[in-house]
């Protein structure tokens, strides 16, 4: 189909470049993931998926990483970066529910990807299930406030 952005979930890298030419790097393993596939794995209703799924729809770039990661470890990791980033007083969505979604989820493996919106800025992390057939938890972070402190 023409236009239609695919990827495999090892490493995707989509971007608009100069003239708003797509340009995707793409390696040949791993499952399909597609941009209609991740507006999909985005239909829970909060407000942090609505707006990503917004994102991605409007041709937000997003990468899904190859390898996995203990849930566990994640869990610790993001509860760090969730202090030090209400310290900033930097605007986010949905970064207390992930944290705990992912302290519930032990040692299970999951699957990393993000979501990059250039206009406004917006990051959001995308914690995925290791096969990536659903979203885990979904973080937004709202980068303007970030850019004006460099």
């Amino acid at each position: 189909m023409p236009g239609r952005a695919t990827a495999h979930l090892v490493s995707l890298s989509l971007s608009v470049g100069v003239g708003g030419s797509v340009w995707l790097y793409e390696r040949l393993y791993g499952r399909l993931v597609n941009r209609e596939d991740l507006i999909a794995l985005l239909a829970e209703d909060s407000a942090v998926n609505k707006k990503c799924r917004k994102a991605v729809g409007l041709g937000a770039s997003f990468d899904i990483w190859d390898g996995l990661v203990p849930a566990s470890r994640l869990a610790r990791i993001y509860r760090v970066r969730e202090v030090l980033i209400r310290k900033r007083g930097t605007p986010t969505l949905g970064f207390a529910a992930a944290v705990k979604a992912l302290h519930a989820l032990d040692e299970q493996p999951l699957r990393l990807g993000q979501v990059s919106q250039f206009d406004p800025p917006y990051h959001f992390q995308l914690f995925l299930a290791a096969d990536a057939t659903s979203v885990i938890a979904c973080i937004g972070v709202d980068l303007r406030n970030l850019q004006r402190r460099i």
